[in-house]
């Protein structure tokens, strides 16, 4: 017989019968069993994938466990329980910074011992990388006009700061998303750049392609 979840405690025995024509029949019964024990399921450590950046998304792969093991998760820094991180995956915040990520995967199965395992752990969690794009300007290269930057499609979050030059120097306090070109610009190419920064994220910084000549009025 298959040792079933339901007999968990319990204490076994059988009772053999035999039987013959002409003859008493006859039952012997056996010596009862130690109780029975908890299952000891298949299991296997969780490996990982995905990058520990910020921004970045990490996988746990939790490996062959016996059929009708129900799995949970939990992710760890630097050995300790994150808080709602309780789902086979994680999206690396910046309040992780420096810290060495880990997952625990725990299965559980009626009749069977509950078993732990603990992933490898991760290197330090890194900065994450901006996603930017070259500045564009527009308005007409002429003096008395003015120039507006726009700084594309960054990751959501970003905060900017701008600097306009003329022939790669900076316009001193020329910092915002606009430039009204002055006499001093004529006869220049103008370039913007944008600079973008975002908590737990390298500061990046992109300069635009350069404006025709300024004109006179």
């Amino acid at each position: 017989m298959a040792v079933t979840p339901a007999l968990k405690d319990k204490r076994l025995t059988v009772t053999v019968t035999g039987k013959r024509a002409g003859y008493a029949t006859v039952s012997h019964t056996s010596r009862t069993s130690k109780p029975v024990a908890p299952g000891t399921m298949v299991s296997a450590t969780p490996g990982l994938s995905g990058s520990s950046r910020i921004g970045q998304k990490i996988y746990a792969k939790p490996g062959t466990w016996s059929k009708g093991t129900k799995l949970t998760y939990q992710w760890k820094a630097n050995g300790k329980a994150i808080s709602g991180a309780a789902k086979s995956s994680m999206t690396v915040t910046p309040s992780l910074k420096g810290k060495r990520l880990s997952v625990t995967v725990t299965g559980r199965m009626a009749g069977y011992t509950t078993i732990s395992h603990t992933s490898r752990v991760l290197k330090p969690v890194a900065l994450g990388i901006l996603s930017a794009w070259t500045p564009k300007i527009s308005g007409p290269a002429r003096v008395g006009s003015k120039l507006t930057a726009t700084a594309g499609s960054w990751s959501s979050g970003t905060k900017f700061s701008y600097q306009w030059y003329a022939d790669g120097r900076a316009i001193k306090g020329a910092t915002k998303t606009t430039l009204v070109l002055g006499s001093a610009q004529k006869g220049k190419r103008i370039t913007v750049k944008v600079t973008g920064s975002k908590s737990g994220y390298t500061t990046v910084s992109k300069r635009s392609h350069k404006t025709a000549v300024i004109r006179a009025r």
